[in-house]
């Protein structure tokens, strides 16, 4: 499907994208914490989801 809409012109090659960059996206925005992500998503392992989360983790900043 996603071939057939770039050679129709619908979508250009860079904004193609499958189901892995879809549940990236997902996980990515999905808030709360890793448990909260886990439960909305579904991946069996704190290891998947650290392939699916890209955000950035949160830290405080240190005190001069």
């Amino acid at each position: 499907m996603i071939i057939e809409a770039v050679k129709a012109g619908v979508l250009t090659d860079d904004e193609r994208s499958g189901f892995h960059d879809l549940k990236r996206a997902g996980v990515t925005r999905t808030v709360g914490t890793q448990v909260d992500k886990m439960d909305a998503s579904g991946p069996r392992s704190p290891a998947m989801l650290d392939v699916y989360d890209q955000s950035r983790p949160r830290v405080r900043p240190t005190e001069d």
